[in-house]
């Protein structure tokens, strides 16, 4: 076996978090993507959401079905998902689990904020 190039770094890696703070009918995910372009953000890990979706899409697996469904006025309790910005490409998602008396599991489609919506991004630098 050839050997690899490869180094041992040394230095202290700094972890920084970036709270997005939404008004009223924002779009989530264009959020995550200004604040990512007005931070230098190349890629980031969504570690938590606290607030409520006015409307959106989900989603999720139920069995063997791939199916979506309409959130309205919906709380969100956690989230997850990952993001990269590199030059004008944007890709990632966002995972979301919602409460109620049927909560669903899924990825956040689209969706518009409520008043007081906040994310945690979590990135290097």
């Amino acid at each position: 076996m050839s050997s690899i190039n490869s180094m041992i770094i040394k230095e202290k890696i700094s972890i920084k978090n970036l709270k997005l703070f939404l008004d009223e009918d924002d779009v989530i995910i264009d959020c995550i993507k200004q604040g990512m372009v007005e931070h230098t953000i190349n890629e980031c890990n969504v570690t938590s959401v606290n607030g409520k979706i006015k409307s959106g899409l989900i989603s999720y697996m139920d069995k063997s079905r791939f199916k979506s469904a309409e959130l309205n006025n919906q709380e969100i309790l956690k989230a997850s998902g990952n993001f990269k910005c590199n030059y004008n490409d944007f890709c990632g998602k966002l995972n979301v689990f919602t409460a109620g008396r049927k909560p669903l599991s899924g990825s956040l489609t689209k969706g518009i904020a409520q008043q007081d919506f906040e994310i945690i991004l979590r990135f290097i630098q």
